[in-house]
C-alpha cells in the first residue's frame, strides 16, 4: 500500500504535460535524484521479492502484499531520472553480489547474455566474480568475449578448477584477492588438480594475475614436493599466499 501510494502520487506530482503550468515545489522535489533514491529504496528495502505489512485499520488491521520490483519498473518508465535510479536498484546493484556459483561459467556466460554495446557500462560495476576454468579449445573464445573490457571495480575472483587448465584472461587492475577452488570429492575419491595440472594452472596464474596481492586454494589439490615455493619465486615477494589445501606429493593420487 506505502509503495503503491508513493507511486500514483509521485506519478501525478511529475507530470509536466501542461508546459505552461509552472513546476510546483513537489515537481521539483520529484526529479532529485537525492529524493527519488530514497524514495526508491524504501520502496525496495525487501529486495524484488513478494513483501506483506500490516496496515493498521480503525475496524480490523489487514495485510496487504507488495511486489517491489513491479513498482520500481513501473516508476522506470516515468522519467529520465526516474529511470536512472530504479535501474540502480533493479539491475546495477545485483551486479554487484558475488555471481551465481553454479550459473553457467559464471562471470563469462552473464557477461554473454549482454548485448556487446552494453557490456563495459555493466562490468565497471562489478565487485565480486566467479569464473570457471576452460579447456585449451575454449580459452580462445573466452578471453575474446572479455577482451576490452575493464573491471575497474573488481575486488574478488573466485575460479573453479575441474579438469580443464586454462584460466580466462580478464582485466581487473584492482583485484585484491584471488580464490582458486580446485574441485576435490570424496565419494567417489576424486582430485581435479594432480601435479601436472598444477604447474599449468601456476604458470597461467603468472600470466595472467601476477598484480594480485593475495591468492587462496579453497579446495584441496596435489602438487609437486618445492612447487610452491618455485610458484612464489615468481611472484612478487608481497604475495600473499594460503596454500594450507596444497598437498606436495609425488605420489598418485588417483
Amino acid at each position: 500500500m506505502a509503495s503503491q501510494q508513493a507511486l500514483s502520487t509521485a506519478l501525478g506530482a511529475v507530470d509536466l504535460s501542461d508546459s505552461h503550468t509552472s513546476p510546483t515545489a513537489a515537481q521539483r522535489a520529484l526529479q532529485l535524484p537525492e529524493i527519488i533514491s530514497v524514495l526508491f529504496e524504501n520502496i525496495f528495502r525487501y529486495g524484488p521479492e513478494d513483501w506483506a505489512e500490516i496496515i493498521p485499520d480503525d475496524d480490523e488491521d489487514r495485510q496487504d502484499y507488495f511486489n517491489a520490483w513491479d513498482d520500481l519498473t513501473s516508476c522506470s518508465l516515468v522519467n529520465r531520472i526516474w529511470h536512472v535510479e530504479a535501474k540502480r536498484l533493479l539491475v546495477i546493484e545485483p551486479m554487484e553480489e558475488p555471481m551465481e556459483v553454479f550459473a553457467p561459467n559464471g562471470l563469462s556466460g552473464t557477461i554473454t547474455n549482454i548485448p556487446e554495446s552494453r557490456r563495459q557500462f555493466y562490468a565497471r560495476y562489478i565487485k565480486d566474480a566467479n569464473l570457471w576454468s576452460v579447456s585449451d579449445e575454449e580459452i580462445g573464445k573466452i578471453n575474446e568475449l572479455l577482451s576490452g573490457l575493464e573491471f575497474t571495480r573488481l575486488k574478488y575472483l573466485r575460479i573453479f578448477i575441474d579438469h580443464d587448465h586454462r584460466l580466462p584472461r580478464i582485466n581487473a587492475p584492482n583485484l585484491e584477492a584471488l580464490h582458486l577452488d580446485p574441485r576435490r570429492e570424496y565419494y567417489p575419491d576424486y582430485w581435479a588438480v594432480t601435479q601436472d595440472g598444477f604447474e599449468l594452472i601456476m604458470n597461467e596464474v603468472v600470466n595472467v594475475f601476477k598484480h594480485v596481492p593475495a591468492i587462496e586454494f579453497w579446495d584441496q589439490c596435489v602438487a609437486y614436493p618445492g612447487a610452491i615455493e618455485r610458484f612464489k619465486d615468481r611472484m612478487p615477494p608481497t604475495l600473499k599466499l594460503d596454500h594450507d589445501e596444497v598437498l606436495e606429493t609425488n605420489d598418485n593420487m588417483w
